[in-house]
């Protein structure tokens, strides 16, 4: 964990900084970057669970061991990057199948935060496009980073990983 200084890591950071590891490396592992007030930290998952179920179990019990250890202190921001599927579905209808099953589906970047102190998240989503022997050339943003305040920003993991650490430190979002 890397010591705390006074700003906080701006999603555009984060993100810059995420591009440049997916592109450099072909891909990027599931990494969870958190805010404290006394230090700032970096977890780079390199074995993460297949089931959405057993992701936010994870999450939880990271939130709450880091909570425990008191290594950041309390927590103010969080991230967590990785990798996706997406699938596009006309307005109105249903998806009928994991997006990862999809044949029209997108590999996707995805960039998650919530700020404890602000009681806000964002998201932001760029589709890794590889050319045909399948190396990464390119991260294209499908929509802008969004926030709270401009639309329905849902981070199950995220809020897995703030209810295991207010578990210890009584800190809630919602």
């Amino acid at each position: 964990m890397g010591e705390r200084d006074q700003s906080h890591l701006a999603i555009e950071d984060v993100i810059r900084i995420a591009k440049e590891t997916a592109l450099k490396r072909g891909g990027h592992l599931p990494t969870v970057i958190v805010e404290g007030s006394k230090k700032s930290g970096i977890l780079v998952l390199e074995e993460f669970p297949k089931t959405h179920e057993e992701k936010v179990y994870r999450m939880f019990s990271m939130g709450l061991v880091m909570a425990k250890s008191d290594e950041v202190g309390d927590l103010t921001q969080i991230y967590f990057i990785s990798e996706g599927w997406m699938s596009n579905v006309d307005e109105g209808k249903l998806i009928n199948t994991m997006p990862s099953l999809d044949p029209n589906r997108k590999e996707v970047l995805i960039v998650s935060t919530i700020s404890v102190e602000a009681h806000q998240s964002g998201i932001a989503i760029y589709e890794m496009i590889r050319n045909p022997n399948g190396k990464l050339i390119e991260l294209q943003e499908l929509s802008p980073p969004i926030t709270d305040g401009e639309g329905n920003v849902e981070s199950p993991l995220l809020d897995a990983f703030v209810d295991g650490f207010g578990l210890d430190r009584k800190v809630r979002i919602n």
